[in-house]
């Protein structure tokens, strides 16, 4: 027990490790550990234990339990290493509580092992977070590009990480880049084959299981295979007869969507291989994100609005103001003072259940400074896919400082009719009785109208 307790501790670093890499999103912890007393570590052993050489044959024997076996039979590691995480974050005064609570409703007991990798993820960056906590991102460093960056505010940083999103940079979330190419069967038709490269090396890394003849089938069953590989869950691991090992990408039928086409001489590689794949597909194809659009940058310049001499008083330059006691909730008399816009896609597998959506919605307004007023807007690939172009144009602008140009001046009008415009999207409502109750059922204020199905 003495022996087994000195092991424990000496591994203390390890049970609260942070560090995290693309092994450990298939590793399996072990938060018991141990030591096995022998003659060469200690001296005198003979002495002490009566039988000494039937105890040595036994703790030989590969017919009986080992240590090994005996510890991990009461090692519940993803269970212990939750909790260790749990006892970190509240050195910190943070918790994952409402996230897990919300992940099991999704998922089950398979979603535990993600909610390890999530704080470690959270508690790794936390210098970060908590020291740029309230700032902004900053668009005068002319050495840091707009887009594909992680230049962004504390507040999306952070948001981001307590919801378990893989990456938090600023990027397009609309539509992913397809990996299709084209060719020709013996038969002399078009069709078309998926597959995802790692641009360092050029492996390849997937392929579509079959071939397409549409070419914009091929494209939805890629985007799919994203999501997919992004949970690990979904990876099926083989053995061929001569002792190879080798994976395929399954969906929730168990039908093969992508395959991997190599064999990995052990177990080990084959685990090093999905590890690296989940990684890159959660770091570069992830669709999860979050955009936050301050209103009070969104003031055109005095100068542009000299310039534009009757522009001057153009209602296309400014946000809509409400002067009338009628006012719409997301404007009023002052729409640029405390007030942010908050952008997140709509279409996403998590995001489209209601009951993660509100736990969202609720961390945003926890996470906003309560002087400030959110607007909440969630918006399907095709309005969202507008915003990011308009976004993308104005950044790139006033980094330029050239917001005061007619370009910059258009960029900006722009941008504030998209925001203005674009209505959220709520999950499909259905109509039911409490006899037969269903899993979307209409929701006042959450559901659109004409997306209602008897």
């Amino acid at each position: 027990m003495l022996a087994n307790y000195l092991s424990q501790l000496s591994n203390l670093r390890s049970l609260f490790r942070l560090s995290y890499d693309g092994a450990s999103l298939l590793e399996k912890p072990q938060t018991y550990f141990y030591q096995k007393i022998a003659r060469q570590t200690f001296p005198g052993l003979e002495n002490l234990v009566s039988g000494y050489d039937t105890f040595e044959q036994a703790s030989a024997d590969p017919a009986k339990p080992h240590l090994p076996e005996l510890t991990a039979a009461y090692d519940d590691a993803v269970t212990r290493s939750n909790r260790f995480l749990d006892h970190l974050l509240a050195r910190f005064a943070e918790h994952f509580s409402d996230y897990v609570m919300q992940l099991y409703s999704l998922y089950g007991q398979k979603a535990a092992a993600d909610v390890v990798t999530d704080k470690r993820i959270f508690l790794n960056e936390y210098p970060r977070i908590s020291a740029n906590r309230g700032g902004g991102f900053d668009y005068y460093n002319e050495d840091v590009t707009v887009w594909d960056t992680d230049n962004v505010s504390g507040m999306e940083h952070r948001i981001a990480r307590l919801l378990g999103m893989p990456n938090f940079n600023r990027r397009v979330l609309s539509t992913i880049k397809y990996e299709i190419f084209q060719e020709k069967d013996t038969d002399g038709k078009d069709e078309y084959r998926f597959r995802l490269m790692d641009p360092v090396t050029n492996k390849i890394l997937l392929s579509s299981s079959t071939k397409y003849l549409d070419k914009a089938e091929c494209e939805a069953v890629f985007k799919t295979a994203m999501r997919l590989a992004a949970d690990r869950n979904n990876y099926a691991q083989k053995k061929t007869v001569d002792g190879k090992f080798y994976f395929n990408l399954v969906d929730e039928t168990n039908d093969v969507v992508a395959r991997r086409i190599e064999y990995f001489d052990t177990e080990q590689k084959l685990d090093e291989a999905i590890a690296f794949l989940l990684q890159f597909v959660r770091k570069n194809y992830s669709d999860e994100g979050i955009f936050v659009v301050e209103h009070l940058l969104l003031r055109p310049g005095l100068a542009a609005l000299a310039e534009a001499g009757d522009e001057l008083a153009n209602p296309a330059n400014f946000l809509p103001v409400c002067p009338a006691g009628d006012c719409e909730d997301d404007c009023g008399e002052d729409p640029y003072s405390f007030r942010i816009t908050v952008v997140l896609p709509a279409e996403t597998a998590r995001f489209r259940d209601i009951g993660f959506r509100q736990y969202i919605e609720q961390l945003v307004h926890m996470e906003t400074p309560a002087h400030i007023q959110p607007k909440i807007c969630w918006l399907n690939d095709r309005e969202l896919q507008q915003f990011e172009e308009a976004l993308k144009n104005w950044l790139e602008h006033k980094q330029a400082g050239e917001l005061d140009s007619p370009e910059g001046l258009a960029a900006l009008q722009r941008l504030v009719y998209v925001l203005y415009h674009v209505k959220s999207v709520y999950p499909t409502g259905n109509l039911s009785d409490c006899t037969h109750p269903t899993d979307t059922p209409v929701v006042l204020g959450r559901t659109n109208l004409g997306n209602l199905e008897a």
